[in-house]
């Protein structure tokens, strides 16, 4: 990957994110009061009908597989990002991208 290439600057990004004292990290370590009722409901949501902690598990919120949420990034009849697909040659990978981790 080079310097200039989008998915090489955002994985240099997200490999800087740290996290340790943040609202969630001490809802987590039990102080229920740590999150406003506005991020509870977004955290029951995340946990319930949103499905996202399928895939968004842990204490990093990645279970490090790829996976196609079904959005599709089609244009002019063509892939806009192959996803993992376009590391593989697998077809069934298509549109498949790493959940990142927190």
């Amino acid at each position: 990957m080079q310097e200039d290439d989008p998915a090489w600057a955002l994985a240099s990004y997200v490999r800087s994110i740290l996290s340790g004292d943040s609202p969630y990290d001490r809802h987590l370590a039990g102080r229920p009061d740590a999150l406003s009722p506005e991020a509870q409901e977004g955290l029951r949501i995340f946990r319930g009908k949103g499905q996202c902690s399928a895939c968004h598990a842990g204490p990093h919120l990645t279970d490090e597989g790829f996976h196609n949420t079904g959005v599709v990034a089609w244009r002019d009849g063509r892939w806009l990002d192959a996803g993992r697909f376009a590391v593989t040659g697998i077809e069934s990978d298509l549109g498949k991208f790493r959940t990142p981790r927190a």
